[in-house]
């Protein structure tokens, strides 16, 4: 695991984030989102009219993470120190509350 390896790495010690650029420096979302369109341009992912960034995938990790495993597994994945930061990440479709609702009463 990533988490795991990176801490072999000197240039991560005391080093918060998750990745760092080959000079030393956190990604920003810019750069992140620069590769993610190199490597859909070399794979066969098609946004299909959607705008994908890291932050569109990010936000999905975290409404998985909040449906499946509840709000703290996604606060522990996304590294939040808040649990109402990982709730702006997180959203409920329509449709999964209303069954959820129906079921509940």
């Amino acid at each position: 695991m990533w988490l795991e390896e990176r801490r072999s790495y000197e240039k991560y010690q005391n080093e918060d984030s998750v990745w760092l650029t080959k000079y030393s420096n956190p990604y920003t979302s810019q750069p992140l989102n620069d590769h993610l369109n190199k490597l859909m341009d070399k794979t066969d992912i098609r946004p299909h009219g959607r705008k994908l960034t890291w932050y569109s995938i990010r936000r999905g990790c975290a409404t998985m993470w909040a449906d499946d495993g509840g709000l703290q597994d996604a606060q522990e994945q996304l590294r939040h120190t808040e649990l109402k930061t990982t709730l702006g990440y997180a959203s409920s479709p329509e449709k999964k509350r209303e069954n959820l609702a129906n079921d509940l009463w």
